[in-house]
């Protein structure tokens, strides 16, 4: 059973803001990664698209899923 050190008042206070922060982290890094890639592989642009997308991709279904507590 999940049971957290402290109340669930000061994890929430913790969590929000870093979940928010990480939100606005992948928006803002995600159009400067694939800039980068198009940059360097300016010669074959269909095949980097793919692999980053790919690359994103198996990196969401790699991440396993939080435990709901009862």
């Amino acid at each position: 059973m999940f049971r957290p050190a402290r109340g669930p008042g000061r994890a929430c206070a913790a969590v929000v803001p870093l979940v928010l922060l990480l939100g606005v982290a992948g928006f803002v890094l995600n159009p400067a990664i694939y800039g980068r890639v198009f940059a360097i592989a300016a010669d074959a642009p269909t095949l980097a698209g793919a692999t980053t997308v790919s690359a994103f991709q198996l990196g969401i279904s790699i991440v396993p899923p939080s435990p709901v507590p009862p």
